[in-house]
């Protein structure tokens, strides 16, 4: 997935086809996956999850035209979006993997794998500092301690 990299020189990169709002900044990006059940350890889709200072947005990973659209969303799954004000928590799941758990207002929650590249192995620390980055800026556009 191509990233474009804001002009501020900051980290934070998006996918090239999420398109921000007037206003909106990014404020996070990190790689994850969709298990298959909010238990399971095996991925289902993958994607990217991106922070705004508005939305919480998973972007599913895309594959080339040639492909066709039925093998992109096979592959990646459909788009999600979610308003910051629809947000009523977040928190890390307890277990091997680096699980991220949203709970959002009226609807169950969603669970994500976190990673911190595309390919990672399973023993990297890395993905685990990308869980607590995630939770750490999620919880501060919140304002949650």
């Amino acid at each position: 997935m191509d990233l474009v990299r804001p002009d501020d020189g900051s980290e934070i990169g998006v996918p090239t086809s999420l398109r921000l709002e007037q206003g909106e900044d990014p404020l996070g990006s990190w790689t994850c996956g969709v298990p298959n059940s909010p238990t399971s350890g095996v991925v289902k889709y993958e994607g990217h999850l991106v922070l705004t200072s508005r939305r919480i947005i998973y972007e599913p990973m895309k594959t080339p035209r040639a492909l066709g659209r039925a093998a992109s969303t096979m592959l990646g799954g459909a788009r999600y979006e979610v308003d910051l004000k629809q947000l009523c928590g977040v928190d890390a799941v307890q277990g091997r993997l680096p699980r991220l758990r949203l709970d959002i207002e009226n609807e169950e929650p969603l669970v994500l794998i976190i990673s911190s590249a595309r390919f990672s192995f399973p023993w990297s620390k890395g993905k685990w500092r990308a869980l607590d980055d995630a939770l750490e800026r999620i919880r501060a556009v919140k304002g949650d301690p």
